[in-house]
């Protein structure tokens, strides 16, 4: 539910108007593939070095169209999500190689085995709604190492699965393979995001990915992640333009391939720190870029997969908690129907087991500012005021308290938080909110692991891995 508008409604026609004239005059560059000749023959005009202008109309008839609400499945059914607007889940981020030990606290290489207990930390994460690899394992064939993480997360979630960034065809066919092992009927597991190189272009292996992807029946997230300066223009609103148009592109080139396909309207665009050229971890701008892109989701009526949860920290701090948690609550109410970011550290470089627990509780804590306030007769407890003041009873025992509670009208406290008094946080070894997060994350990774396919199931996806 949307309680924040950044864009004025002129502001989201202005960059509405000025992506089709981009997308018009200046074009998209498309590398060849079948993918550029639907284009040409569907009235796109070939404006010189791989440019293909992409006229209003043909934006129009396939993307200012209504899309049903997308349905991501869970392994497990009962924890599928229904992206219709009317709520915001939070997924983690992906796919790094480096990790931080749970251990030891120093950063070092991923390995199969984190992806393997990142996949099962996800799990138990309440608010973590839908997961995907979160590291890349350095410690296996570069090119398995991708569809491995992918592995370890269909075997080890059964909540809805991103299978992962994919680059060219042969990725895509085998993510592909791996839904159908474990999908059923009418139930498609998995997601697929490609992302095309900014400022708008689309080389040759990208648009075939999307050729394998359109027609695949899979969810697709097209993932365009301008750097600002670079990919971009550096004033906010000019990144947001070339944001969208890409988004619009990739949408149309899709929808030309499978007029079907299910798509989402992203947002990834980053600031680099204008001192040295890298990506700039703390920056506001993560949440106020995010917050729009949702708004121009809803203009198109998609649903928007945005950042963020992002921070510049490279520890679990104060840093951390502040920035990941002002830069989500923006996309939050105004209305993102997920955000991304859990569990990433020094401005998406870093994974941090640690870090996924406190951005679960971080999480939990905003929801409840979007919960909406239901002032009723029951809510108001009119009859409490009655026992309690004209009867010397005490609200504590009164009905309408059990119905609150049950109801969740009060906030829980979560994994990290301290106890309540001094005396009590005292006795309990003065734990700071990362100890409370590393000892749930190593408890969770000591039980029993929780298994989500079968051994003919798990079999049929490494041989897909050993494929690759």
């Amino acid at each position: 539910m949307a309680v924040l508008r950044i864009l004025t409604e002129e502001g989201v026609l202005r960059i509405h108007e000025a992506t089709l004239g981009l997308l018009a005059s200046t074009g998209v560059k498309v590398g060849e593939s079948r993918a550029r000749q639907i284009l040409l023959r569907n009235g796109c005009r070939d404006l010189g070095s791989e440019r293909l202008g992409i006229p209003r109309e043909l934006v129009a008839e396939t993307m200012l169209r209504p899309q049903a609400p997308m349905v991501l499945q869970g392994t497990d059914p009962g924890r599928s999500l229904t992206l219709d607007g009317s709520a915001c889940y939070l997924q983690n981020f992906g796919s790094v190689s480096v990790v931080v030990d749970l251990d030891s606290g120093d950063l070092r290489d991923a390995t199969y085995r984190d992806a393997v207990d990142m996949a099962r930390l996800l799990d138990a994460l309440p608010n973590c709604h839908h997961a995907g690899p979160l590291v890349l394992p350095v410690d296996m064939d570069p090119r398995r190492a991708k569809l491995a993480a992918a592995v370890a997360t269909l075997l080890y979630t059964g909540k809805p699965v991103s299978l992962g960034a994919v680059s060219d065809a042969r990725e895509t066919e085998l993510c592909v393979e791996m839904s159908r092992v474990v999908s059923s009927p009418g139930r498609p597991i998995g997601r697929i995001s490609i992302s095309p190189i900014s400022p708008m272009t689309f080389p040759t292996d990208i648009c075939e990915a999307i050729q394998v992807a359109a027609v695949s029946g899979l969810p697709l997230l097209g993932l365009p992640c301008p750097i600002r300066s670079m990919g971009a223009p550096l004033f906010l609103a000019g990144a947001l333009l070339g944001q969208n148009a890409e988004n619009l592109a990739f949408g149309v080139m899709a929808r030309l391939l499978n007029p079907e396909v299910k798509l989402m309207h992203a947002s990834r665009i980053g600031t680099p720190d204008m001192r040295t050229g890298s990506k700039a971890g703390a920056d506001p701008d993560v949440g106020v870029a995010g917050a729009c892109m949702a708004q121009m989701a809803r203009h198109y009526g998609l649903p928007s997969n945005v950042y963020g949860m992002d921070t510049g920290a490279l520890v679990s701090d104060a840093q951390a908690g502040l920035e990941k948690a002002a830069n989500t609550l923006r996309p939050m109410l105004a209305g993102a129907d997920q955000i991304s970011g859990l569990g990433q550290l020094g401005g998406g470089l870093v994974a941090s087991f640690v870090q996924a627990v406190v951005d679960d509780d971080i999480f939990s804590f905003l929801s409840h500012h979007l919960q909406a306030l239901t002032v009723e007769p029951g809510t108001l407890d009119l009859a409490g005021f009655r026992r309690v003041v004209g009867e010397g009873e005490s609200f504590m025992i009164q009905e309408a308290t059990l119905e609150a509670l049950n109801a969740g009208d009060v906030w829980t406290p979560g994994r990290i938080s301290a106890p309540g008094s001094w005396d009590e946080w005292a006795v309990d070894g003065r734990k700071m909110a990362h100890d409370r997060a590393r000892q749930f994350a190593r408890d969770r990774l000591a039980s029993d692991p929780v298994r989500y396919q079968d051994d003919h199931k798990e079999a049929a996806l490494n041989a897909i891995v050993e494929a690759a």
